[in-house]
């Protein structure tokens, strides 16, 4: 397939880059000279979690209607498009701008691109196409789209009809089965114990411990093998002298030249060498040979006190040469004979151990989100398989998968595992274009497998155009500063890859950095002294952001944050631990899932939380009675044909509540995802239970949630895998938001505290060394790592292990980029201590400054005199637009995109279940809530008519569906769109969809600058009769009550807005509706 356009794009913190990649997704979308538009449904988009699916969804859709707006102003007009928006009278001097400025920016990336009324109105064929078919679109996180490969093409191969997901925690079962058939098998389990034995793994946990760890690093086995059947065996060191020769030169030179006593020279727990033959001083050796590789005269074989004498300076010179060498050779010696008899023998028993594994997981059916992606690859790879060749993935493939993919675009790229790329990259040479954006700098997820490096090459592999995106779109100048000149000095301190940014926003913004170190140094007071901590520190800059509004603190850990969360407990500080909580945290939510646990897994204690729920209205008698006939009451849900014990029960209230537990056990499997959660809210009456107005409206959010979901079984996994949330502006609760790094990714605060403390990221054990070559098609070294002998490995393989440590550490400085980037407007950060030698960039040699452009890094001010101590601008407590887009109107789409509207009344059977919710001592009636979504309905239904043709009303009619069908049902908006009520909506006044109008804006957003206030019209026309006159007609539809000076006030602005409009009829109409 010949490629279009391969693209690297490097986009660093609040660069915009859901912006590119939706301007880049319409651009495929267009003809482009003699390059032919990509089919929407052959575009494949990724990115790495649910919450950032919806962010790029979003944010094309938004680019889409942006682009309808530009048509609906161009196409009746012989001007260029550009001319038609310039000269517009129907827009104001923002919109104009952001129009301009969204055709310039497309422009910029595809100057081929012709925008003209063709261009628009293919893409408004292709808006409506995506508005009625938006399942069709193929936005996906990874794991996702794996999970379609894995059902539509390696199930068939694996011979299973059908499987269930299963979270990491609960996988722990599988190892266990493992080592059970492991025990059960008197040749396997022999080979096992002498093998554990040799060592020392005598116990069940290490047992588990090693299939554990093999199993999670089964990619990076299977990888090892470059293709091969089984793995290459490893080059041994070459060694011409033994440790033991050189360790006995060294007690003869003790004993010869230094003329002294062995015994009495020697450290203790070295004078059992004296006397032994070479097999036991060598099998002490190997046993302890950690001694040898402390730190400092620690790790001497001598007592330093026995050779301080002036004349043993030249005797300790040389043996500490030769102890050098001892550690040289005795570590090749280990590597020789233990590590890679354990890494042959551990491979060995692992094809056992994989094969235990996959029968167990082909039985039972159950699969972790790993598995599918070592089975994908594993069945991509296999060349029976015939689905992939030396040019990709077959024909064979893409016909089985239902897939024609011409474009990929892959976000957040950084995270990408080794393991994923290899699949996907796949997928990339029969793709027209690829374009994958992220940045090295926020890799952050290196514990789950994400490979910085791959994103560093990745423009050699894919033969790729780089794109760097560096101008910040969302912090002010002195926080923008302050991140380049901090980062560009670690740079060059730790050899640490980074690009400045450059800001768009016009404010100074606001940077403290305060080191709780240097104010204890300064403290002359002990008692004082102590008094100086993080948080003492922290809560009197606090005091300064009072009410809160928009503050965030990001620490690296949830300990840290739970600590903070005390501390601001204490003080009555109102605070939200997580900007997102777990979903199981909201009443009415758990035991929903309580109950889904029993249906589906039969979870008895499951059921019983949720019979102990309010759900039940039972007490301690009626739970007693349930719990002294558990086996009892199981039989008779599990349809029993005994039903002694529900005929012998007297409490009708039990038998009430267990009928409903039954008929959802019979039925569950027959309803959809969404109609099964709707129909246990409505059986067990959860809005009577859960009635305050956020309880109201978190379950009705979780209720809309599980319209993604296909499965009960995958909304279960993330569920257990905690990949559910709702916002918690859903709360009541406001306050100081608490969040860790990792969570607060890809969020953007007015005020950040970001918390640093001192400690170091600890050096583990290595699991498993791995490394590619540069395409990352062939592994260059592996080892599987025995536990204990990182010292043997820093040895023998010194650059790979600095290697090894050196990402460990880098990620450590991507978490404090990706929190130092969060803030808007002020940043504060809390330093426990200094933990860099420089202070500010004028520290760094004349060679390294030479490097750096010191103008663009501060923005013409003057450079930052110390990192960890300074205050740079005025604290800015009032929200300013940091950038050029018209956020008062982002932010009020935002807020009608996002609101959410609580259950009706139409979700019970019968009217003794109807009750009002007590809200705040007043009487929200569902009714009320029925008649107010009935007209946001109404509007919606009339925002996508212009004139009022069969076409448009069949085409509204079926959004108004897709949108609210899970509202009210099917059976109430038939009668709605009746049509008789149609013809009512379309006659009460033809004038509304005449043709005579030049310009129909539905929804029509209009600004009074003075008030600092927006409106929304529902319906603007306008006619121009090209003379400075012309007619402009205001409808406000309506459905319940008005407000007479309403249209009046949109007349007024109207007027004030447009000194082009003071010739032009202005009349203004509320059209009433009694449905």
């Amino acid at each position: 397939m010949e490629k279009i356009k391969n693209l690297v794009i490097k986009a660093s913190a609040g660069t915009g880059k859901t912006y590119r990649l939706s301007l880049e997704y319409i651009a495929a979308l267009c003809k482009k000279g003699s390059i032919e538009p990509i089919d929407y449904k052959n575009i494949l988009v990724m990115t790495f979690t649910r919450k950032a699916t919806a962010e790029i969804k979003e944010g094309i859709l938004n680019k889409f209607s942006e682009f309808m707006e530009i048509y609906n102003i161009s196409k009746n007009s012989e001007l260029s498009v550009i001319e038609a928006i310039s000269n517009s009278k129907l827009i104001d001097d923002k919109k104009r701008s952001n129009y301009l400025n969204l055709i310039e920016s497309i422009k910029k990336n595809e100057p081929n691109l012709i925008i003209d009324n063709n261009l628009l109105e293919n893409l408004s064929k292709v808006y409506k196409e995506i508005i009625k078919n938006k399942e069709k679109l193929k936005i996906y996180t990874i794991d996702a789209f794996f999970n379609i490969i894995f059902k539509n093409i390696v199930t068939n191969l694996m011979k299973i009809k059908s499987y269930s997901m299963l979270d990491e925690e609960d996988n722990s079962i599988y190892y266990k089965k493992v080592l059970e058939n492991i025990f059960s098998n008197e040749k396997l389990f022999n080979d096992f114990k002498n093998f554990f034995n040799e060592n020392s793994e005598k116990n069940i946990e290490n047992y588990i411990s090693i299939i554990k760890r093999l199993i999670f690093s089964r990619w990076k086995y299977i990888l090892s093998l470059n293709d091969g059947p089984r793995p290459i065996k490893k080059e041994r060191f070459n060694i011409t002298k033994s440790s033991i020769e050189i360790l006995r030169e060294v007690f003869s030179y003790i004993e010869n030249d230094c003329k002294k006593d062995l015994d009495d020279v020697l450290k203790t727990d070295y004078k059992k060498y004296i006397g032994k033959t070479e097999e036991t001083q060598k099998e002490f050796l190997f046993k302890d040979f950690k001694l040898l590789f402390k730190d400092g005269t620690a790790g001497f074989i001598y007592n330093g006190n026995k050779l301080k004498k002036a004349s043993d300076a030249e005797h300790k010179e040389y043996i500490n040469a030769r102890h050098e060498e001892l550690r040289e050779i005795l570590s090749k010696e280990i590597f020789n004979e233990v590590l890679i008899p354990y890494e042959e023998k551990i491979f060995e028993l692992s094809s056992e151990i994989y094969s235990l594994y996959d029968s167990f997981k082909i039985r039972d059916k159950k699969f972790t989100f790993s598995d599918i992606a070592i089975y994908t690859y594993m069945a991509i790879f296999n060349k029976n398989n015939a689905l992939r060749d030396e040019n990709g993935l077959t024909d064979i493939f893409f016909e089985t998968l239902d897939m024609n993919i011409e474009a990929i675009f892959i976000d957040e790229f950084q995270d990408t595992s080794i393991l994923q790329w290899k699949i996907l990259y796949e997928f990339t040479k029969k793709a027209k274009s690829v374009i994958c954006v992220g940045d090295e700098k926020q890799s952050i997820y290196g514990w789950r497998d994400g490979e910085k490096r791959l994103f560093e090459k990745l423009d050699e592999i894919l033969i790729a155009k780089k794109d760097p995106l560096k101008v910040s779109y969302r912090s002010d100048r002195n926080i923008v500063s302050y991140c380049n000149q901090f980062f560009e000095t670690i740079e060059k301190v730790e050899d640490w890859e980074f690009s400045t940014s450059g800001v768009n926003s016009k404010n100074d913004g606001y940077v403290k950095a305060i080191c709780i170190k240097d104010l204890q140094d300064k403290e002359e007071d002990e008692d004082k002294k102590k008094e100086i901590n993080i948080n003492s520190v922290l809560l009197k800059e606090l005091k300064k952001f009072e009410p809160y509004d928009n503050v965030a603190i990001i620490a690296r850990t949830n300990a840290e944050l739970l600590e903070i969360a005390n501390l601001l407990e204490d003080k009555k500080i109102p605070y939200i631990l997580n900007n997102e909580k777990n979903i199981s945290e909201y009443s009415g939510i758990f035991e929903c899932f309580e109950l889904l646990k029993y249906l589906v897994y039969e979870n008895e204690l499951a059921l019983f939380n949720f019979i102990s729920s309010p759900l039940s209205n039972f007490g301690t008698a009626e739970i007693e009675i349930l719990l002294k006939n558990k086996k009892e009451l199981f039989s008779y849900i599990n349809f029993s044909q005994d039903n002694n014990f529900i005929n012998s029960l007297e409490n009708k209230k039990i038998i009430r509540f267990l009928e409903k537990i039954v008929y959802l056990k019979k039925n569950y499997k027959n309803f959809t995802v969404q109609d099964l959660i709707f129909e246990i809210i409505k059986k067990f009456q959860f809005i009577d239970y859960f009635n305050k107005e956020n309880e109201v409206k978190n379950i009705y959010d979780f209720y809309l949630l599980t319209n993604y979901y296909s499965s009960i079984l995958e909304l279960l996994n993330d569920y257990k895998e905690n990949k559910l949330s709702l916002s918690d502006t859903n709360s009541e609760k406001k306050g100081i938001e608490l969040v860790t790094i990792h969570k607060s990714k890809g969020l953007e605060f007015k005020t950040t505290f970001v918390i640093k403390n001192s400690k170091k990221s600890k050096t583990d054990d290595i699991d498993f060394l791995f490394e590619m070559n540069d395409h990352y098609d062939e592994t260059v070294f592996s080892l599987f790592c025995k536990k204990g002998y990182r010292s043997i490995l820093e040895t023998c393989f010194e650059e790979r292990i600095e290697n090894y440590d050196k990402k460990i550490k880098e990620e450590e400085i991507n978490n404090f980029y990706v929190a130092l980037t969060r803030p808007k407007n002020n940043l504060i950060v809390i330093y426990e201590d200094r933990f860099l030698e420089k202070k500010s960039v004028n520290e760094l040699s004349t060679e390294e400054l030479k490097e750096i452009d010191l103008e663009n890094i501060s923005f013409g001010n003057s450079l930052i005199e110390d990192f960890f101590t300074c205050e740079l601008g005025e604290l800015s407590l009032e929200e300013k637009n940091s950038n050029n887009e018209d956020v008062v109107e982002e932010n009020f789409e935002n807020n009608v995109s996002n609101s959410q509207f609580y259950f009706s009344s139409s979700i019970y059977d019968n009217k003794e279940e109807v009750s009002n919710i007590e809200v705040n001592n007043s009487k929200f009636l569902l009714e009320t809530e029925e008649k107010r979504m009935t007209g946001i309905l109404v509007h919606y239904f009339f925002e996508n008519l212009k004139y009022g043709t069969d076409e448009e009303v069949e085409f509204s009619k079926t959004l108004c569906y897709k949108k609210y069908i899970s509202y009210f049902g099917e059976k109430k908006l038939n009668k709605i769109f009746s049509k008789e009520n149609i013809e009512i909506f379309l006659t009460k006044d033809k004038e509304i969809f005449s043709k005579k109008w030049d310009y129909i804006y539905s929804e029509y957003v209009l600004y009074d600058y003075e008030e600092k206030k927006e409106y929304r019209i529902d319906r603007l026309m306008i006619k121009d009769n090209g003379d400075g006159t012309g007619e402009i007609y205001i409808v406000d539809f309506k459905t319940g009550g008005k407000d007479v000076n309403q249209l009046k006030t949109y007349k007024e602005v109207l007027k004030k807005n447009f000194e082009e409009l003071q010739n032009y009829n202005i009349k203004t109409k509320f059209l009433e509706f009694d449905i």
